[in-house]
C-alpha cells in the first residue's frame, strides 16, 4: 500500500522530487510517464495539445479528438448525460428527466 510522505516541520521543506520518491511507485494499473510535462508551459492551447500528443506518439484520430475537445472547452460547451425513464403506463405522458 502506498504511504503518505513523512510530516516535516516548517524549517525542513521537502522538494517535489523528495515528496514523489517518498510516496513510491504507482502499483495499481496503467499509467503514462509524465516526463513530457516538465517541458510544457502552463495553461492549455492547441500547441500544448499537439506537443503532448506528439510526445505520447498518439495516432492522428486521437489528436483530432483531443483538439475537438479543446475547441468545445474553449467555447464553454458542457456536455451532460441525461437519464430518461418512461413510466410503465400506456398513457402518453412526458418522460421524467433525472
Amino acid at each position: 500500500m502506498t504511504q503518505s510522505p513523512p510530516v516535516t516541520d516548517a524549517t525542513t521543506q521537502m522538494s517535489d522530487d523528495e515528496i514523489i520518491s517518498s510516496i513510491g511507485a504507482y502499483e495499481y494499473g496503467w499509467h503514462d510517464n509524465d516526463d513530457y510535462s516538465k517541458d510544457v508551459p502552463l495553461g492549455i492551447n492547441e500547441s500544448v495539445v499537439r506537443f503532448i500528443s506528439d510526445v505520447k506518439d498518439e495516432p492522428q484520430w486521437m489528436r483530432e479528438r483531443r483538439l475537438k475537445a479543446l475547441e468545445l472547452f474553449e467555447r464553454g460547451v458542457l456536455i451532460f448525460r441525461v437519464s430518461i425513464s418512461m413510466p410503465s403506463s400506456t398513457t402518453c405522458v412526458p418522460p421524467i428527466v433525472r
